[in-house]
């Protein structure tokens, strides 16, 4: 069991700047004026049948490793 801490408002800070900080480097999926070369998951903006509702960009994985950061 660990012991009871002070409310430490500099350190509640920190977290926050942190938390934002990771939340920032999210991206989106990839869009390009050629629609071949978009991440199909965009929507519309990807005409590659075969990617459609995949994401081809990195997107999804890069995010998630954020999200595992910011639920750790």
């Amino acid at each position: 069991m660990s012991e009871w801490q002070p409310f430490d408002a500099a350190k509640d800070a920190q977290i926050r700047t942190l938390r934002n900080a990771l939340l920032a480097a999210k991206i989106p999926h990839y869009v390009c004026e050629d629609c071949w070369y978009s991440c199909g998951k965009t929507g519309v903006d990807c005409c590659n049948d075969a990617a459609r509702g995949k994401c081809t960009c990195g997107a999804d994985a890069h995010n998630a490793k954020i999200d595992e950061a910011l639920n750790v």
